[in-house]
């Protein structure tokens, strides 16, 4: 759902909450949270990518999808998944820095020989084919 607010001062309810992307049991599991839209482009040829993680963060199947609209209210149209499952992904933020898109995660489980905490923070530069994202990994 999304959730117009008062500009007066960001957080009053303004109108109906609109549905922008229906969970799907069968693709989704039992939760869609952490929503994050980010614009790319400008008039006509804008598109927006919203990407959420799906099923919860103790299954072995969480991960990151995406789904895009020609309109920030949708409807959405769902892609494919950003990360598969392997990596368990916890949470995600897409951001532009500069002109360039980035993207970063949190891991819920990390190699112990490279993060004594167990959990990192990584960042990493993606691109945009059409409707497509791809991430840029390092080698």
């Amino acid at each position: 759902m999304m959730q117009r607010v008062s500009s007066a001062d960001g957080v009053t309810p303004f109108g109906k909450p609109s549905p922008i992307l229906q969970r799907d049991p069968g693709i989704d599991g039992p939760l869609v949270e952490a929503p994050s839209i980010i614009k790319i482009g400008t008039g006509d040829s804008a598109l927006y990518m919203l990407f959420y993680s799906s099923h919860c963060r103790t299954q072995p199947e969480h991960d990151v999808r995406y789904a895009t609209a020609k309109h920030v209210l949708g409807p959405y149209t769902r892609q494919s998944q950003l990360l598969g499952q392997t990596v368990a992904v916890g949470a995600t933020s897409q951001h532009l820095e500069g002109r360039r898109p980035c993207w970063t995660a949190l891991e819920r489980w990390c190699s112990r020989q490279n993060c004594s905490v167990g959990q990192c923070m990584h960042q990493t530069d993606f691109a945009i084919d059409g409707n497509r994202v791809r991430l840029q990994l390092p080698s």
